[in-house]
């Protein structure tokens, strides 16, 4: 037998086995139907979400101010930073000067003060720089460890030879006798330095600490020096100095020569070469690198010789810089600066899951699910810290995408739906790892991953309109 019921329209699917929320009314029932109340409440929680996500930053950056008062403890009792400017005679001599004096005249009973322009020769210390000066350097590195932070330490063995050759000028020296000459050799720590020998003109010379405020001017204030004797205008000082100190991190280089050739090398696979002059020839392998370095007079800003206080020789340093590999406060101060995406896209596909099964999520739902992906930064930090970067990732992304996948299907009461979104969010961090692993390329993976997130996003939203509420049921 027919009815003669009109026929009833289909039942939307819904999710199995959920608990059927009661009835809404007011300004409830506004906040879980209108979807653009409840986009406005994600971004206030996005907002909130951004005081600790800031606070996981300047955490990350209070940790790596630790690693670096940690590398300077070790620095101030094995040595620091070095500078090895190279070697720079002092001699006197005599410059002409304008000098004004008074000069009382009588006209009359009229007397009256003139300043007269007089010339004179004037004393003064004059520096003159090698005109050539060749260095080979051997750095053999090393980590030491202060408590879990770690520092990279070298000794260097370096060998300088060159020669001076004295200005033959009537502006440097009026008189024609010998003048007592001096070598200079500034070392920016002298704490790392454990062997100096010098040799001038085929003879062992004995050198003596300090550079008795010679080179002030020049902001250098430690090193060591040697009484050479007098030499006339125009003679010939060849020197080789071997060197052995240790140090940290940077090794740094000045062009004095008139030609300086330098050449280093190492066992270190992570060189990052400084300073205003790069090597002109360099290889780097994983068994260590050299480099080469050739720099004339052209190529800096001050002249061969001189008055001391016109040589502005520190801003022509050169040299290298031995880094650590993927440092990890690098590497995740890098991680942290997507947070707010991850915040952004875990916000959203709940909203998505929420608007497609029918199952109203509460503002603090969205909340703590927001606070776990902050809390993967935390992770990362805490973890990496002991056990290396990589394995501190894995570690963060194993813990956060299960927490989401667990926390997920207790709102849905699905566990596929857990599964989907814990899965899409340890998805996110992988691609993360690996964009942070490109290094040059990096920017430009990160860029194209989240336009495709973007163009998914656009696609998902598209027709959100058209999802009925249920009032329309």
């Amino acid at each position: 037998m027919e009815s003669n019921l009109p026929p009833t329209a289909p039942e939307r699917p819904r999710v199995q086995n959920l608990p059927k929320l009661p009835p809404l009314s007011g300004v409830m029932q506004l906040v879980r139907q209108s979807l653009a109340v409840r986009l406005f409440i994600i971004g206030l929680i996005l907002l909130l979400l951004l005081i600790p996500a800031v606070l996981v930053t300047e955490m990350i950056s209070e940790r790596q101010k630790y690693q670096t008062q940690a590398v300077h403890e070790i620095g101030e009792k094995w040595g620091g930073a070095q500078l090895l400017p190279g070697p720079i005679l002092q001699m006197p001599g005599y410059v002409k000067e304008t000098v004004w004096e008074e000069k009382l005249t009588q006209i009359k009973d009229v007397v009256k003060k003139e300043k007269v322009a007089q010339e004179k020769l004037a004393l003064r210390g004059f520096l003159l720089l090698p005109e050539t000066l060749r260095t080979a350097g051997e750095l053999l590195p090393e980590i030491r460890y202060r408590g879990i932070y770690e520092a990279v330490l070298y000794t260097a063995r370096i060998v300088m030879e060159g020669e001076f050759h004295l200005p033959d000028s009537r502006d440097w020296n009026t008189q024609n006798q010998k003048q007592p000459v001096t070598l200079f050799f500034p070392v920016s720590d002298l704490t790392g330095l454990r062997r100096a020998e010098l040799t001038v003109n085929g003879k062992p010379v004995k050198p003596a600490p300090g550079l008795n405020n010679a080179l002030a001017n020049q902001k250098f204030n430690t090193g060591f020096h040697a009484p050479l004797g007098e030499f006339a205008n125009g003679d010939r000082i060849s020197f080789r100095i071997e060197l052995e100190l240790n140090g940290s991190e940077n090794l740094m280089f000045l062009p004095l020569g008139r030609v300086t050739e330098t050449s280093l090398r190492s066992s270190w696979a992570a060189p990052s070469f400084q300073g205003s002059f790069l090597p002109g020839k360099r290889t780097v392998t994983a068994q260590g690198f050299t480099a080469e370095y050739r720099i004339t007079e052209l190529n800096r800003n001050f002249p061969q010789w001189g008055q001391s206080r016109t040589f502005p020789a520190l801003d022509n340093q050169f040299g290298v810089f031995m880094s650590i590999p993927a440092n990890l406060y690098q590497q995740t101060n890098r991680a942290a600066k997507y947070a707010v995406l991850f915040i952004i896209a875990t916000l959203l596909a709940l909203l998505f899951t929420e608007r497609l099964s029918q199952v109203a999520i509460h503002p603090a739902q969205y909340l703590i699910s927001g606070l776990a992906v902050v809390m993967f930064y935390a992770i990362l930090l805490s973890s990496a810290e002991h056990i290396g970067f990589g394995w501190g990732f894995l570690l963060a992304t194993v813990l956060t995408a299960g927490a989401q996948c667990g926390y997920s299907a207790m709102i849905f009461q699905n566990r596929r739906i857990g599964a989907v979104l814990g899965a899409l969010l340890g998805l996110g961090y992988t691609a993360l790892y690996f964009i942070l692993q490109l290094q040059d390329y990096a920017l430009v993976a990160g860029v194209g991953v989240f336009f495709v997130l973007l163009l998914i996003l656009m696609k998902l939203t598209g027709h959100m309109n058209q999802i009925p509420d249920e009032t329309d049921r």
